[in-house]
């Protein structure tokens, strides 16, 4: 077989890897020219820099990277493009559950994987959490829990799923789908691979989830049930398990949520009650993701800064009742006004990057003060002379970090170096570092 891999970052080099492994002639495009590293590392490839029919000619499939936008030309050789998640499932055997959603997927995944784990369960966890599946090939798992982004879900072929979870919908990503339709059909996509007999589940909090999957004739599993749901003192999991929200580290709703997907999709591949309690009790949280960072001033300070869509800002802070947010950066063609649902809560608003400007003009017919600053420095200096003894500052920018940082890990140091170097200016307060 002669495979054109679209794109040679991490999943590209993966799915090269794979295509070693199992003799395949294999092409490598990318439209950045190629490092002279990767070329001497990988002497076997071919490297193109066009994609027209002649430089492809006899190639059998298209593997892309999730970088790799429909509006390619890579789609328009007439040859069949799946995704390196697909690909690399033809060879890749084993009882696997994948999530996905627009938000809390990385963190879902991440206790899934901890309670199997903790079962004794030998597992992997792939996908958009940043292994490749193709790295999978050969090794002796059990089972496999799989981040699935709608990149990878868009041009993905049966994944063989033993079930699957869509977490939530928002608009998202929509310079590269185009249309929230588009976006939300490739999610929902995620339904079609679970075999039969196995379980999509779905929250009840988002109908037009429901509705598509009802469209398309896919059967799902809403969450909460009568086996999995939370009250005001209490998580039930799996009908035998009840923990008291006291003995949580982390007891925000969302987290309660994410409690219950991730043992739903570790049952079923085989997590055990203690190992579930065991991962629940004492799950602390993943850096920004509303993660704690200390105390200043008697403020609370959060690092949110993974928080790339209106709705995630909203969901998070909506934990709180007196908060100075630092919001901005690019935004992806997102509607920012849900934003407002927040003016309750909101003590002001610090913006920052591309977006300030919008942000500003969402917030200008509410009585919530906003400031824009041009760096962060600036941003957590802002916030906290906004913020009042037992308030809330977070970084919660509902926006990428791309104008202005490489990812949103980068984003978050940077505010958590802002926030220490005014904690040390003021002979005060206590601040983590992840």
């Amino acid at each position: 077989m002669k495979v054109l891999i679209g794109g040679f970052g991490r999943a590209g080099k993966g799915a090269g890897a794979l295509c070693r492994a199992l003799g395949f002639d294999t092409v490598i495009y990318q439209d950045v020219a190629p490092s002279e590293g990767d070329r001497r590392e990988n002497p076997d490839f071919r490297f193109i820099d066009t994609c027209d029919s002649d430089s492809t000619a006899g190639v059998d499939l298209v593997v892309v990277s999730p970088g790799i936008s429909p509006s390619h030309p890579l789609f328009s050789l007439g040859i069949h493009v799946e995704s390196e998640l697909s690909f690399a499932r033809r060879y890749v055997p084993g009882p696997m559950v994948a999530i996905t959603g627009t938000n809390g997927k990385t963190t879902v995944a991440t206790l899934t994987q901890r309670m199997l784990e903790a079962s004794g369960v030998n597992n992997g966890l792939f996908g958009n959490i940043g292994d490749p599946l193709s790295n999978a090939y050969g090794r002796q798992y059990e089972a496999f829990v799989v981040e699935a982004s709608s990149f990878q879900l868009a041009y993905s072929q049966d994944l063989k799923l033993n079930a699957a979870a869509i977490l939530n919908f928002a608009p998202d990503h929509l310079d590269w789908h185009g249309t929230v339709d588009s976006y939300l059909d490739a999610k929902v996509k995620i339904a079609s691979f679970v075999a039969n007999g196995g379980d999509t589940f779905i929250s009840g909090d988002f109908p037009v989830v429901r509705e598509r999957l009802d469209d398309y004739g896919f059967s799902y599993h809403l969450l909460p049930d009568e086996s999995y749901f939370f009250d005001e003192e209490h998580l039930f999991l799996a009908d035998s398990i009840e923990i008291e929200l006291a003995e949580l580290a982390r007891r925000f709703n969302h987290d309660l949520t994410n409690f219950i997907f991730s043992a739903a999709l570790a049952k079923v591949l085989g997590a055990n009650d203690s190992a579930i309690r065991h991962v629940v009790t004492t799950f602390a949280g993943l850096a920004h993701r509303l993660e704690y960072v200390g105390e200043v001033m008697e403020i609370s300070i959060y690092d949110d800064s993974k928080a790339t869509t209106p709705d995630a800002t909203v969901n998070d802070l909506s934990n709180f009742s007196q908060v100075v947010a630092i919001m901005g950066g690019r935004n992806k063609g997102i509607d920012l006004t849900p934003l407002r649902a927040l003016s309750d809560r909101l003590i002001g608003v610090v913006a920052i990057g591309e977006s300030a400007l919008a942000i500003a003009e969402v917030f200008s017919v509410t009585s919530v003060p906003v400031a824009i600053e041009k760096d962060m420095d600036g941003a957590v200096e802002r916030a906290f002379s906004m913020a009042v003894a037992g308030s809330t500052i977070a970084l919660s920018p509902a926006v990428t970090s791309w104008d202005m940082y490489s990812s949103y890990v980068e984003r978050g140091k940077d505010f958590k170096r802002a926030v220490a170097a005014l904690a040390r200016s003021k002979g005060e307060g206590h601040v983590r570092f992840i």
